[in-house]
């Protein structure tokens, strides 16, 4: 059982700080993973793997809008 008036408050509240993370390879080979904004000025965390070796990297919020990210 979920908090009083369920997990959708929750989750609203919660969705501005999930994120896409969009790589593309040194090969142009595409991949993509989840993270989570953890700081106001935009440090994110996700899995090293998502992002290892990659040359460029875009972040997906969850309103569409991306932006690059290192």
């Amino acid at each position: 059982a979920g908090p009083e008036g369920g997990f959708a408050p929750l989750v609203e509240q919660a969705l501005p700080s999930v994120v896409r993370v969009l790589v593309n390879g040194p090969r142009g080979k595409a991949s993509e993973g989840a993270g989570v904004i953890i700081s106001r000025d935009g440090y994110l965390l996700t899995n090293r793997h998502v992002v290892e070796g990659a040359a460029r990297i875009r972040v997906q919020f969850h309103d569409d809008q991306e932006a690059p990210a290192e």
